[in-house]
């Protein structure tokens, strides 16, 4: 199945169906990540520091699960499977941006950069990669039946 581009070229449905999903999967991000700074912003002023911060970034991973089920890969399934296989991702993922973020922190500051400078590309490194880890994670486990079937259901249409 293919649909004509806007330069009149043939793009196959599939590769529209991704572009569309990674753009969704960013605008998600960065709505859960306003929700989780709005949060901070707001809970500094109730509760300490650290509880301010985790009870925030919970509302970001939240916002983040319901916009990336319902919008970014159209999951329809009450499933028990999905929270758990998204908390997972993100868990595993958050073991390697730490990872990440060090390794390339201590490689730069080794190679006599600013430990601020160092920080920054380390961050900006370390978010790259994880969003990218992030985005497979979530499509081939989280959400994966929901892929599977909307790919069947394509299948059966095309096949009619």
């Amino acid at each position: 199945m293919s649909a004509v581009g806007a330069n009149s070229a043939v793009i196959p449905i599939d590769d529209l169906r991704l572009r569309k999903q990674i753009q969704r999967f960013l605008v998600v991000g960065g709505s859960s990540v306003a929700v989780d700074l709005l949060a901070y912003c707001v809970l500094l002023n109730c509760v300490d520091r650290m509880t301010a911060k985790g009870l925030a970034y919970l509302a970001g991973v939240l916002i983040g699960f319901a916009g990336n089920k319902l919008w970014t890969f159209e999951s329809r399934q009450l499933s028990f499977s999905e929270p758990i296989l998204y908390i997972v991702v993100y868990a595993s993922t958050l073991v390697i941006n730490i990872a990440i973020n060090s390794l390339v922190c201590s490689y730069l500051e080794s190679m006599m950069l600013a430990s601020y400078t160092a920080q920054i590309w380390g961050f900006l490194f370390a978010t790259g990669v994880t969003t990218v880890l992030n985005f497979v994670g979530l499509k081939f486990v989280a959400f994966r039946r929901a892929q599977l079937e909307r790919t069947s259901y394509a299948d059966d249409r095309t096949s009619n």
